[in-house]
């Protein structure tokens, strides 16, 4: 007898065609409607609550008098909750955001009575190769997925070269290290039982049941009994009594995901299909794989890049080294602002393919992550420079730190705002002001560190300027300063730790010579041409890419979702002179700055209005674009400094144009069919260009911190921040700037003003050649960290460790440095990015003294062992590895 697992379930998206509290409104009601009958219907069991927690959260912000309520019904598995806090998008989530989005869901589900152990990606826009192996050490049993995989059935045969069809719903998915997982996919989609007639014929089950069976490898089969915030079905009970009466050879089970999970394995055949790594519809026509939201709102994709930026790679790593030093570590404001910009994670929101409503909100949020974080990375500030000796720099005008919270040591680009006096509470304000800009001292300064070391430095924009303090223990304290900001290349500045540095007057500075056109350091030279395109000549390897960053602007007539081209050709940047501007070249910098101009149509025409207005199907939209033009002032700075392997770049981009998608491309001039782009925790091999199979006509792809290219004998990575969506074609690379439409898109006429960005946009990327990809991890994670700085007034005892990590294996990316969720202990975490086994070395500190193995949920596993004061531990290829150091 087939067991039929019918679940009840509403795919909950926090936010999407409606706001937030409008969906929370109905949120509210489904939850008491179940609670309703479980009450009042002994025979209607669970109800399945989407995978994720927080909406418990929004559910109890409303009647919070229900809490324990809702507890008692979750630890008798009434509600299913959890593991994850929100259901995220995979791949627009930082590799840490989808740690702490498992850590803290995982945790409230405990709190709220069980934790439901199936990894649950019901509309997950593609999937990461590396969730197998995360959700295997967070202790999960099966995955449950909804997009990735082509399935065929079983009347079907899966042709051999399609590595990511399956004949059965069952697949095993591994990841790249060979951690495995039953999973579940759904080809008849997450609502194929919703809305079950209480009294279905006999037809409705033929065809229900076969569109199961077509699927299903074993006897049990799955109806999901929901859909996009669907209603609870509160007459579920009749209609199982109805089918059990009308067919017995089926045994109708109100199920839940764990039962059904276990029955599922439990029979798996020998057939089923293993697929191994990320699932992002490889074998399907490409139409439906929603690539495109990467670049939509994209002023939202940066602002949340820069809040994870802040907190993984900032504010925790610099709590550790605080609380080494005896502060406390602020566990409840980082994870109130962790939960608050996890908040914009929800598919349809960090997607980006919501109503204009949500894009408003999400832009608060991320204020508020953002200032959350800043305050915490301020208050230890506040302490480090509270136990810091700056005896040494009695000669000096002003002393301040550098702070890098990165787990190597590097140089960067400096600028600061230094106080070379404050006068508090001033009587007379206006004279005060006028006193500090007249005598401000307008002559040359250098900077010394505390061997004695001299570094160049350019200081500029002095000027009188208010400003306050906010004393521990006393009432705030304003005063006027007179400031100067500070601009310098910081060298070998120790990992987790600081370099202190003194400014002083020095004899006038030598000018430095000026070379046409050109940013040329040790390693790198680049030419701007006069078109604006950039000619690299990277040293190391001797190869000279050229026309680097010209500018390729189509229009776009699809929505937050699709990118849909117009009729119309591409345009691209080139067909005029730049202008060009040096800023400045120095000891230490060079930077100019390249604006090209492009005259593109101002909007998309009529008949693609037409389209869009009467809900024409996006892959039959043929609209073109506006005889009218405006002109798009694209304004690029390029910055090389004197140890940098990197040119970094800042577009600036008056977008006034509507409809339309602009990218920057990088052709390679590579002997090369592939290559690697980040994603979570691996940058997987893609190929250059898609199958035969795939009709739709724009390749992108998605990507985290970087893509890069190489051959035999040379490569180039472009890293970015926030700019997710990239494509291939051929040898080039194109990084796509910005995306702007005026439609949400999906099940209706949905128009949206604000994702046609019409506003300024800064947006960074970093352009790096390379000999050896082993070498470029920590120079590409250095462009998207910035390091900190405090200025220091008073001498105390130094009490900050000079050396706290020292680590080192070939292709092993760094991530976390944290303290253990609601405990002590260092967490530590590592990713292999290559094929091969590596050995992690960690050296023995006075802060990382007794370590063990441990996992995404950062459990205590087996005690390492040092051998002459190191570490070595292997690493598997592509293995995900999180060390603990006991306190």
């Amino acid at each position: 007898m087939k067991n039929v697992h019918v679940i009840p379930h509403s795919h909950w998206d926090r936010e999407w065609y409606m706001p937030f509290d409008y969906h929370r409104a109905y949120l509210v009601k489904l939850i008491d409607e179940c609670m309703n009958l479980f009450e009042n219907d002994k025979a209607y069991k669970a109800f399945h609550l989407d995978g994720h927690t927080a909406l418990v959260e929004d559910y109890l912000e409303i009647k919070p008098q229900n809490e324990q309520k809702i507890k008692e019904y979750i630890k008798n598995e009434r509600f299913a909750v959890g593991p994850w806090y929100i259901l995220q998008d995979e791949f627009l989530t930082s590799a840490e955001a989808n740690i702490r989005n498992l850590l803290v869901g995982m945790d409230l589900a405990r709190t709220l009575g069980k934790v439901t152990k199936v990894g649950y990606f019901p509309d997950s826009f593609g999937n990461a190769g590396q969730m197998p192996q995360i959700l295997s050490q967070a202790g999960m049993k099966a995955i449950l997925f909804g997009r990735g995989v082509k399935s065929v059935g079983m009347d079907n045969a899966v042709i051999e070269d399609e590595a990511y069809a399956s004949k059965y719903s069952e697949i095993y998915w591994a990841s790249p290290d060979g951690t495995c997982l039953p999973s579940v996919t759904l080809p008849n989609w997450y609502c194929n039982g919703m809305e079950i007639p209480k009294d279905a014929d006999r037809d409705y089950w033929d065809t229900t049941l076969k569109n199961v069976e077509k699927f299903a490898s074993t006897d049990e089969l799955l109806l999901l009994n929901g859909c996009d915030h669907q209603p609870v079905q509160i007459d579920l009970s009749e209609a199982l009594a109805n089918a059990r009466e009308k067919y017995p050879a089926y045994n109708f089970i109100h199920s839940d995901m764990e039962s059904y999970m276990d029955a599922v394995i439990k029979n798996l055949p020998a057939d089923v299909t293993t697929i191994t790594g990320e699932l992002i519809s490889q074998d399907t026509n490409g139409w439906f794989t929603l690539v495109n939201t990467c670049s939509a709102h994209v002023d939202l994709k940066v602002m949340n890049r820069k809040c994870e930026m802040l907190l993984e790679g900032v504010a925790e790593p610099l709590s550790v080294m605080t609380r080494e030093m005896g502060k406390e570590y602020p566990h409840d404001m980082l994870l109130y602002s962790w939960k608050t910009l996890m908040k914009n994670h929800p598919h349809d929101s960090i997607c980006a393919c919501s109503c204009d409503a949500v894009a408003e909100e999400m832009r608060t949020r991320f204020k508020k992550a953002q200032y959350s974080a800043e305050v915490i990375i301020h208050d230890n500030l506040e302490y480090i420079k509270q136990h810091t000796d700056i005896s040494k720099f009695s000669d000096c005008d002003a002393v301040f730190m550098v702070v890098n919270t990165m787990s190597k040591g590097r140089c960067g680009l400096i600028s600061t705002d230094v106080d070379l006096k404050r006068v508090y509470k001033p009587q007379n304000a206006p004279q005060t002001f006028k006193e500090l800009n007249d005598t401000i001292y307008k002559g040359a300064y250098e900077l010394v560190d505390e061997d004695g070391n001299r570094y160049a430095c350019e200081v500029a924009n002095q000027r009188a300027q208010f400003d306050y303090d906010l004393p521990k223990r006393s009432f705030r304290q304003r005063y006027i300063a007179q400031r100067v900001t500070v601009s310098f290349e910081a060298e070998d500045v120790p990992a987790l730790s600081c370099k202190l540095y003194g400014l002083r007057k020095t004899s006038k500075a030598e000018s430095t010579a000026v070379a046409n056109n050109t940013l040329e350091n040790k390693y790198l030279k680049a030419v701007i041409q006069a078109d604006g395109t950039i000619d690299l000549l990277d040293k190391t390897t001797n190869k000279v890419f050229q026309g680097l960053m010209r500018f390729e602007d189509t229009g776009d007539i699809g929505s937050e979702y699709t990118y849909v081209p117009a009729n119309a050709e591409p345009i691209l940047s080139g067909n005029r002179n730049a202008e060009i501007e040096l800023i400045r070249q120095n000891d230490f910098v060079t930077e100019y700055k390249v604006t090209v101009t492009m005259n593109i149509p101002k909007s998309q025409d009529s008949s693609a209005d037409e389209e869009r207005n009467t809900y024409v199907a996006l892959c039959d939209r043929v609209g073109g674009r506006s005889d009218e033009s405006v002109a798009l002032n694209i304004t690029s700075y390029l910055t090389l400094t004197k140890n940098s392997r990197r040119l970094d770049v800042k577009t600036v981009v008056d977008n006034n144009a509507r409809d339309h998608r602009l990218r920057v491309l990088f052709p390679t001039g590579l002997n090369a069919t592939a290559h690697k782009a980040e994603t979570i925790f691996e940058a997987p091999v893609r190929n250059n260009a898609h199958k035969e199979t795939w009709t739709y006509p724009s390749g992108c792809e998605h990507q985290q911190g970087f893509v890069c290219m190489s051959d035999e004998e040379a490569g180039i990575a472009v890293a970015n921040i926030g700019l997710y969506e990239y494509e291939t074609m051929g040898n080039t690379i194109a990084v796509t700037l910005l995306r702007a439409v005026g439609e949400m898109g999906d099940w209706g006429v949905f128009p949206t003003e604000l994702s046609q960005v019409q506003k300024t946009l800064e947006l960074e990327y970093s352009i790096m050649p390379y000999g050896d990809e082993a070498d470029i991890y920590t120079d590409l994670s250095a462009f998207q960290y910035p390091m900190l700085t405090t200025q220091i007034f008073e001498s105390n005892e130094n009490k900050l460790n000079k050396e706290t990590l020292v680590w080192s294996g070939d292709y092993l990316k760094a991530f976390a440095f944290k303290n253990k969720m609601n405990g002590k202990d260092i967490i530590m975490r590592w990713a292999n990015y290559s094929n091969d086994e590596q050995i992690l070395t960690i050296k023995k500190t006075k802060v990382i003294d007794n370590l063990y193995r441990s996992n995404v949920i950062e459990e205590k596993g087996e005690m390492l062992f040092e051998e002459g004061g190191e570490w070595k531990i292997s690493v598997k290829p592509y293995e995900i590895i999180t060390v603990g150091v006991v306190k």
